[in-house]
């Protein structure tokens, strides 16, 4: 059996939408970074991420900072990272409103994790990083999904001016 449209959609509730609505009140929409994954080995390093933050917030970019439990550490060091103004972060959200925040954001970045495949299901545009595992296998399939894949099979391999460049072009086509 094969599937016309392998890619995942998305369709929030209006109980979801009202939830995410605090989220996305400002008057340009947000970009979302998701620095975790499930996996140590598929995080792009933390100063890169502060970087790349840094670097949007230079633009005028507002910034949505999102992640689970298993984020924790990696989120919190990055909130000591950053400065308070334009940026936001949302934890420990249920997958239905984080669904509906993504949505309504300007663009997605995260590695191979569930929440990229939210994302992208919930038709962000996204930059996902991959290093060991293969993105032709394991990425969204979804349109407006690009993929950054390391040539060497470690995601730090991946460089930040390749991502600034990649989130700088898929932010001037929006």
């Amino acid at each position: 059996m094969f599937l016309d449209d392998p890619a995942a959609h998305f369709h929030p509730t209006e109980v979801d939408i009202a939830a995410a609505a605090p989220w996305l009140d400002d008057l340009r929409p947000p970009i979302a970074l998701h620095p975790g994954s499930g996996s140590a080995r598929k995080n792009w390093p933390l100063a890169r991420w502060q970087a790349l933050a840094e670097h949007l917030l230079a633009r005028g970019e507002s910034l949505l900072i999102v992640g689970g439990e298993s984020d924790e550490a990696r989120i919190e060091e990055l909130r000591s990272r950053l400065p308070r103004e334009g940026v936001r972060f949302a934890q420990k959200l249920s997958l239905p409103v984080l669904g509906a925040i993504l949505a309504g954001c300007r663009t997605f970045v995260g590695h191979d994790s569930g929440v990229s495949h939210l994302a992208a299901a919930a038709e962000a545009p996204c930059l996902l990083l991959f290093g060991p595992t293969d993105p032709a296998v394991w990425a969204p399939t979804n349109p407006g999904v690009r993929v950054i894949a390391s040539e060497t099979g470690r995601v730090e391999d991946i460089a930040l001016d390749s991502v600034r460049a990649m989130v700088d072009s898929l932010l001037s086509d929006a």
